[in-house]
């Protein structure tokens, strides 16, 4: 296990291992893609560029039935309940008699993937370019072979990785859940109903 210590420093100068490791590495031909992917991989595994908030584990509502759940997001039922108090408290439910019972679920922050199809478009469309800028002769090229899925599934763990990154630099990975195992609870006595 890294020490916090260590993480920190990684992130700390992830600009200088981007430059002096990582880009050296798919730029120096003694290394072999997998090999500077494999590395590459490993680096990110263990810090983010950016911070992306990962959704707790709870969320709560006054409304099962509410497609959208706008409360905050907490690591315990307690906590779903002290706040779900708070509210009540304070008078800002929203109904017109004060709520007694919430409705507490587990969250699943959505995952976004890439597929071998998305990877294969892109490929598609620089065949089509190249029939486009090219005529005839560009037709000939055949950016992939779909019978060598290693190669297919190299691209898009690469593509992946860099959208990733992407999203997360400008703040647009998702930050949203589904919510299941939604169970009733009494604010009164804190149990499930």
């Amino acid at each position: 296990m890294r020490k916090k210590a260590d993480l920190q420093q990684i992130e700390a100068n992830i600009e200088t291992i981007n430059e002096r490791v990582i880009k050296p590495m798919y730029e120096n031909s003694e290394f072999g893609l997998s090999l500077a992917d494999a590395v590459t991989a490993a680096i990110y595994d263990q810090v983010s560029t950016k911070p992306v908030k990962v959704c707790e584990n709870y969320a709560w509502d006054f409304n099962p039935e509410a497609e959208i759940w706008d409360n905050d997001t907490h690591e315990t039922v307690e906590d779903c309940i002290e706040e779900a108090r708070a509210v009540v408290a304070n008078d800002e439910h929203g109904y017109s008699e004060p709520p007694t019972v919430i409705y507490v679920g587990k969250t699943k922050a959505y995952s976004p993937s890439i597929g071998l199809g998305a990877v294969e478009n892109i490929l598609d469309g620089l065949k089509d370019d190249a029939w486009d800028d090219y005529g005839e002769i560009g037709s000939d090229w055949e950016p992939y072979d779909n019978k060598k899925l290693d190669e297919l599934e190299e691209l898009r763990s690469g593509v992946e990785r860099v959208i990733f990154e992407w999203l997360k630099k400008h703040n647009r990975y998702p930050q949203f859940y589904s919510i299941d195992n939604i169970k009733e609870y009494s604010l009164e006595t804190e149990n499930e109903i």
